[in-house]
């Protein structure tokens, strides 16, 4: 009976938690929502939210040149920096900033550039402008220092032109929240190996050589020269010279069958000649090129107008100055066309070289005056005058004399000096000079000077010199005449007669106690100018 009670309650308890179980979930799921007897929505569709932005661009970025030190092969290029759209205000700082390269070539690289307020002029690699405000256009030019060349031929140099911009109303770019940063991207060569010298048209014998024709073979014919301008030798192999026509066949390889010095490697600071071996470049203009073996053309010229019509060529020596001129339409005979100074200078037309230093003398001196070149050399040891130049066969005449095969003019009407005592008057040296004695000097072109005007006979020749230099001069054989009794003070009153010479009074050129022998020079020029300008010495026993 116990028992059972017990299970009864146990029943009813159980019972009873499950209906308050089942009660309260029946109430809690029948809440689905609440309802609001007041509520309200709202848009916002005029709201933008948007960023800031800097931006800017850099016109022409990517230059690739060759580069060398000859006058007038600089590179020059524009860039132009752009604001884009919607950018705010910029300022940058700008600079240079090595790659790769070849640490001398790199270094000897000078740079220009202007921008706006902005100017540089200075190293490639110390390039550095700060704080600039304004963008656009930037003009450069960059250049090789002239005495360039402890690198070869074909080194490479590359450089950024950093611009690095940041907002205009911030002091410094770490401190801007806005930047951008553009380059310029510089790939540079080194042109070390160059066109110098070139001869278009042969024709025959000049200059005393035959230079051959169109189609000659080397060492005649037609003929490119070539220069480095480096310290290194250079091995040109697979490198070709072409003209401007296109044709293959005129495509001329780089041998040792057609160079000068033979071969393919041209050595420092030296020249190369390459013969054509046939008719290749135009006798009325034409292109030189010169390419290496892939393909890359190094050097061009092209020649059509023509400074000079007479110029010798120097194939393998050096380019120099010597006279030419005239005015012709077609490219003259046997005349080169030539860099002047070799390598580096400008082209001009001078005198065929080839294989050497190019020459250019034009009608005006560059180098020395025109009275510097027409000077002779005097010969403080011998009183004889050289003669500058052989008279021609028919100005010998019965007045000709000739000594030591120096051809002297005898005075008309008078006898010659003999051979033995013109030696015998040369092998004394330098004659002595008398002091004036106060007596009157004979003779109506001698006059008194004062003594401050009396010049160590070395001195006496310079104005005399300047009397000669626009004709040759042929001697006078020396003659015997009554001497003053004394030397007058003047210089320039010793030997002034000119032309025909002193004539002896005496006959026999036999003086008094005093013997002078006079020695005048008479100029064997144009025999209807009547005057001539000679020299004379006064010797006194």
């Amino acid at each position: 009976m116990i028992h059972n009670k017990i299970i009864k309650k146990s029943i009813a308890k159980t019972l009873a938690i499950l209906l308050i179980v089942a009660l309260n979930w029946a109430g809690l799921s029948a809440v689905i929502e609440t309802i609001a007897y007041f509520n309200d929505t709202e848009g916002s569709p005029q709201n933008v939210i948007s960023a800031a932005s800097l931006d800017f661009a850099v016109i022409n970025n990517n230059i690739e040149k060759l580069i060398g030190i000859e006058l007038g092969e600089d590179i020059e290029f524009i860039s132009i920096l752009v604001k884009m759209n919607g950018s705010l205000d910029i300022q940058y700082n700008t600079y240079a900033e090595k790659i790769s390269g070849n640490n001398d070539f790199c270094n000897a690289l000078q740079l220009e550039a202007s921008h706006s307020s902005v100017f540089y002029n200075g190293a490639l690699l110390s390039f550095n402008e700060n704080n600039v405000a304004n963008l656009g256009t930037w003009s450069f030019e960059i250049k090789m220092l002239p005495g360039a060349g402890s690198f070869s031929h074909g080194e490479q140099c590359n450089i950024d032109l950093v611009f690095k911009g940041w907002r205009d109303d911030v002091s410094d770019f770490n401190q801007s929240g806005f930047t951008d940063e553009e380059r310029i991207h510089l790939h540079l060569t080194s042109r070390m190996i160059v066109l110098n010298e070139f001869l278009p048209r042969p024709d025959g014998v000049d200059y005393d050589f035959n230079f051959g024709n169109d189609d000659s073979t080397k060492p005649q014919g037609e003929w490119v020269e070539i220069y480095n301008n480096s310290d290194f030798a250079f091995d040109l192999s697979g490198w070709y010279v072409w003209d401007a026509s296109g044709d293959l066949n005129n495509k001329i390889f780089i041998t040792a069958q057609n160079t000068y010095p033979a071969g393919t490697v041209i050595g420092a600071k030296s020249w190369l000649v390459v013969y054509m071996n046939k008719a290749v470049l135009d006798n009325t203009g034409d292109m030189v090129r010169l390419f290496d073996s892939v393909d890359t053309l190094i050097d061009s010229y092209t020649y059509i107008s023509h400074d000079f019509c007479e110029l010798e060529p120097t194939p393998g020596q050096g380019n120099e100055f010597t006279v030419g001129g005239g005015s012709c339409e077609m490219v003259p005979s046997n005349k080169s066309y030539a860099r002047i100074p070799d390598g580096i200078g400008d082209w001009v037309d001078p005198v065929p070289t080839p294989g050497g230093p190019n020459i250019l003398k034009e009608g005006e001196p560059q180098f020395a005056s025109e009275a510097e070149q027409a000077e002779p050399v005097l010969e403080p040891e011998s009183e004889i005058q050289t003669i500058t130049k052989m008279p021609e066969e028919d100005d010998l005449s019965d007045e000709m004399i000739i000594i030591d095969g120096l051809f002297v003019a005898a005075p008309l009407n008078s006898e010659p000096l003999p051979v033995e005592a013109l030696q015998s008057e040369a092998e004394q040296g330098e004659p002595a000079v008398e002091e004036p004695v106060g007596e009157e000097p004979i003779g109506q072109e001698q006059e008194q000077e004062p003594e401050s005007q009396f010049l160590p006979e070395a001195e006496q020749a310079e104005p005399e010199e300047e009397l000669i230099e626009e004709e040759p001069i042929v001697e006078e054989a020396p003659t015997i005449e009554q001497a003053p009794a004394d030397v007058p003070d003047n210089p320039a009153d010793i030997g002034s007669d000119s032309g025909n010479g002193s004539e002896d009074s005496s006959g026999d050129g036999v003086g008094g106690e005093n013997e002078s022998v006079s020695i005048e020079a008479s100029a064997a020029g144009d025999s209807d100018a009547g005057e001539t300008a000679g020299t004379g010495e006064t010797v006194s026993e």
